[in-house]
């Protein structure tokens, strides 16, 4: 969490999630590092290696900036989501409660929330929901709020308690 000179708290991803990506790919790339060293005396499965090694940095290189981006803006004014492509921000009384039910935790809004890059988000959500993207679905979640890549910050009771200090309540499985 770091605060901006405005007053503005930003949570980002959480650590494991900013890490995970560098474990796995490194972990392969290590994987590949010892088979080129130790598994081999052909130059052309040396070269092999080499390009998987090569191949997994990449990866990881291009998708590090994927990760590292997204992040929650906290102000007095109301709380803002931003990723990549798209971002949802909504002000604290158009905020009706926190769905905490995984997946998909996040926030619920009496009004519409107010959208930048909507097409980006509803071409991941139709994927997500393969096919049954109905409007019903669609009006679901321009009231939706996205917080689950954020969702460290709320167990440590950071979010949480700004949250209830704007009076955002806790949503259980029923209608909100």
């Amino acid at each position: 969490m770091s605060t901006v000179g405005t007053g503005v708290r930003v949570y980002r991803v959480s650590p494991v999630r900013r890490w995970l990506l560098w474990i796995i790919f490194g972990a392969l790339a290590l994987f590949f590092l010892a088979l080129l060293l130790f598994a081999t005396d052909s130059a052309s499965e040396r070269q092999g290696f080499a390009v998987a090694i090569a191949i997994m940095l990449a990866i990881g290189l291009a998708v590090t900036p994927l990760v590292w981006y997204p992040r929650v803006e906290v102000s007095e004014s109301g709380i803002r989501v931003r990723q990549v492509g798209w971002s949802v921000s909504a002000p604290w009384e158009h905020i009706a409660a926190v769905w905490a039910s995984s997946p998909g935790r996040g926030l619920i809004t009496r009004e519409a929330a107010t959208m930048r890059g909507k097409g980006w988000l509803w071409f991941g959500l139709r994927w997500q929901h393969l096919g049954s993207f109905s409007r019903d679905v669609q009006a679901f979640y321009e009231h939706y709020v996205p917080l689950e890549p954020f969702w460290h910050y709320f167990r440590r009771g950071e979010l949480e308690r700004i949250l209830a200090e704007h009076g955002v309540r806790l949503a259980s499985d029923e209608r909100v």
